[in-house]
This record gives structure tokens, C-alpha cells and sequence, in this order.
């Protein structure tokens, strides 16, 4: 497959495709405009710089949720106008006039999805590949508070069809989690697939769940977005096989007789 898996992992972070107004919903999984963003950020393409349209002519994205985390939403108020003009020598601004603004944002929480980064164009991909591994901006997942919490390089996309790539780079997601957290959260028997159905992918093996729109399609300078069409499919998981021979749980330590306070806190559990 000519393409590469980019992992998206944050305490926080957002996908919404509405960037401005009161309400500023989290997305339901990454947008094309929010990798793309990423890989941009990477080749040093700034926020309107035409190539902005060659990478979204030429690359699709589909996006994998591995582990659903939580979602937050942030209330508060803002004051949009009435300011006084700057005064560096004052650590804020004085003299704010007008009534607040109330504003929701919301956030996904512990959140990890993976994104598949795929062309026909073998050069745009490499390209893009180089970037991603000696960016020139740094990248965020969604906004510039959304820092991610492992870099953003690329990986391979083992497998020979959009289902096999989403679905080893779930497993891979996983793998990393019980090694570094020692569990998986209850109930990840299968994952969520936003597949761009620009393209025929009848044949990728997942089963359809719903089908819709993100205007997430750059078309026109500046920042001129259109709606195009996603697809949600669900995908099964392996499983992994039970050990029919199950090693022997080692006894839980004694607690220790000693009277020092510092043996006790080392034998708490």
C-alpha cells in the first residue's frame, strides 16, 4: 500500500469541522483537514500557501478510533470587542466594555486514533513521509492547546487494503498500551472506521454503520472548505487465544514485622 499510518494521541484534543462560533464541537474522529494540517506543518507550508490544495488534491485519509478516551466540554465566557489598544507596559488590558460571550469547546479526553495517510502519487507520499520525520512547525492535534503526547512520525501501514492497515494499526495501538499501562479499557472487541468513500472501497471487508459528510475538503485560497463523503464502518478485532496452561500466580508478599516506617510503606501494596 503506498501510504503510511500516523498515530494521534493526546491528553486533549479536537477534530471540530465548525473552527469558530459559540459552539465548538470535538469531531467525531480526525478531519482530512486536520492531518493534512499536520503533515503541512511538517513541509513547512504555512496557513495560506496554495500547496495547501496539492495535498489535499492528492492524499485521501481514513481514520481509526483505538481508544474512544472521553469527552469534555469546556464552558466559559469571552469578550470579543471593546478593548483598549495595547499598552506593553501593563500586564493586561484595561478598560473591557460589552457584554460576554458565552462559548462551549469540547474535547476528546485520553483519546488515541490513528490515521491512514495514502496517495497514488509514490513522490507526494515520500515527500510527505520526510517531512513528518524532521518537521519544520510543530504539530497539534486539533488546536494549538492539543499537544500530542507521542511524536508524530510516520509508520509503516502493514497490509494490502485500507481494512488490514486500520486494523493492524489498532492492534499495534493496543499492544503499545498494555505494555506501557499493563490494561485495555473493557468493551474494545472491535473499532470505528471513518473511510473517505470518495473512492470505491465496497470491498474493504468492514461493515457499514453510517454514511455522511465533513466539509473537511479544501478547494479554494483562503480556507475555502466543502463537504465530502464519509463512511463509518465498525471492524472486528483478534482475539487473542486462551493459555490453556495458565502459570502459577505467585503468593502475595508477608507483610513485614519490622517496626520501621519505612518497611511498612515498602510492603504496602
Amino acid at each position: 500500500m503506498n501510504g503510511f499510518i500516523l498515530n494521534l494521541q493526546g491528553p486533549m484534543m479536537s477534530y471540530a469541522d465548525t473552527g469558530f462560533g459559540q459552539l465548538r464541537e470535538q469531531g467525531t474522529a480526525p478531519s482530512r483537514s486536520a492531518v493534512i494540517g499536520i503533515i503541512a506543518a511538517g513541509m513547512g507550508i504555512e496557513r495560506g500557501d496554495r500547496a495547501l490544495l496539492d495535498l489535499h488534491q492528492g492524499l485521501r485519509i481514513h481514520t481509526a478510533c483505538a481508544l474512544p478516551g472521553a469527552v469534555l466540554t469546556d464552558y466559559h465566557t469571552v469578550l470579543t470587542t471593546g478593548y483598549q489598544g495595547y499598552d506593553e507596559t501593563q500586564l493586561r488590558r484595561e478598560g473591557a466594555k460589552g457584554n460576554p460571550t458565552l462559548t462551549w469547546r469540547s474535547y476528546h479526553l485520553d483519546a488515541h486514533f490513528t490515521a491512514l495517510v495514502e496517495s497514488n502519487d509514490e513522490a507526494l507520499i515520500a515527500k510527505c513521509h520526510a517531512a513528518l520525520l524532521d518537521p519544520v512547525f510543530i504539530g497539534y492535534l486539533g488546536r494549538r492547546s492539543c499537544v500530542p503526547t507521542i511524536p508524530l512520525r510516520p509508520e509503516p501501514a502493514v497490509g494490502n487494503s485500507i481494512e488490514e492497515a486500520l486494523r493492524n494499526s489498532v492492534t499495534a495501538a493496543h499492544n503499545r498500551r498494555k505494555t506501557a499501562v499493563g490494561y485495555l479499557p473493557k468493551g474494545l472487541s472491535g473499532f470505528d472506521a471513518y473511510l473517505d468513500t470518495s473512492q470505491d472501497i465496497s470491498s474493504s471487508g468492514l461493515r457499514l454503520v453510517a454514511r455522511g459528510w465533513r466539509r473537511d475538503l479544501l478547494v479554494a485560497m483562503p480556507r475555502s472548505y466543502v463537504n465530502r463523503p464519509v463512511g463509518q464502518y465498525r471492524g472486528d478485532l483478534p482475539t487473542e487465544p486462551e493459555q490453556a496452561n495458565q502459570p502459577d500466580q505467585p503468593e502475595p508478599p508477608q507483610p513485614s514485622q519490622s517496626n520501621s516506617n519505612e518497611r511498612f510503606f515498602h510492603d504496602a501494596p
